[in-house]
């Protein structure tokens, strides 16, 4: 039988316990945390806007709803300029899926407005955090944590999650982004429109993100 056990956040804690039919007394709570050498973000936000995306380059992971949203975004044009940059782990499983964005992204005529790299390494990562204006990982299920969340806020980029899982307590803890509902289908692309068109919103919220990953997740 299980004495106990360590959970990275306070929804997966009570998720656990009563799954393991434990006391919630008996599950105990501590974040994950990164090191933060080389997280530096940018003095000047990129002249040209940039969504971007760092995670496994899965369906759980939501890639393809936020290549939806995007290319909504685009056929606006105040947002003519933006760029899409997608990046993460990769697996000969994937290779379909991610084949199948890019052939979305071409065929929307965004051929020459977004790029996919994946499998990249720490110092790739670090330079693509922080080149990028707003980072979204819309994922279709409940993450324990969401180790890319703090990623992105401690390289100074504010965040767009979906609200379920842990997002809602870490954006609680570190208020460095917005929560959209996963139930509303336009939810994504009304609060990456919002956060976009916000620059002194999307300042305040990248710097107490940053500043809360510091103190509470390194």
């Amino acid at each position: 039988k299980l004495d106990g056990c360590i959970s990275p956040s306070k929804y997966f804690a009570c998720l656990m316990a009563d799954r393991l039919k434990i006391s919630e007394n008996d599950v105990l709570y501590h974040p994950n945390g990164i090191t933060l050498d080389g997280f530096e973000p940018h003095l000047k936000p990129p002249k040209t806007p940039v969504l971007g995306y760092l995670a496994r380059l899965c369906p759980l992971k939501g890639l393809d709803l936020l290549v939806d949203s995007f290319i909504e975004l685009k056929e606006l044009e105040k947002f003519s300029d933006l760029r899409l940059e997608i990046a993460g782990g990769m697996t000969a499983e994937d290779e379909p899926f991610v084949e199948e964005q890019r052939r979305k992204l071409i065929q929307a005529g965004l051929e020459d407005s977004f790029s996919i790299r994946a499998n990249i390494t720490r110092e790739q990562k670090l330079d693509f955090l922080r080149n990028l204006t707003v980072f979204s990982v819309p994922a279709r299920y409940p993450e324990a944590f969401g180790l890319y969340v703090i990623e992105a806020m401690a390289a100074g980029v504010p965040v767009i999650l979906p609200e379920h899982g842990s997002f809602p307590e870490i954006i609680r803890e570190t208020e460095g982004g917005l929560l959209y509902s996963k139930d509303d289908l336009s939810g994504l692309t009304y609060a990456l429109s919002t956060m976009l068109s916000d620059k002194l919103q999307a300042k305040q919220l990248a710097e107490q993100g940053r500043a809360a990953v510091y103190e509470k997740y390194s």
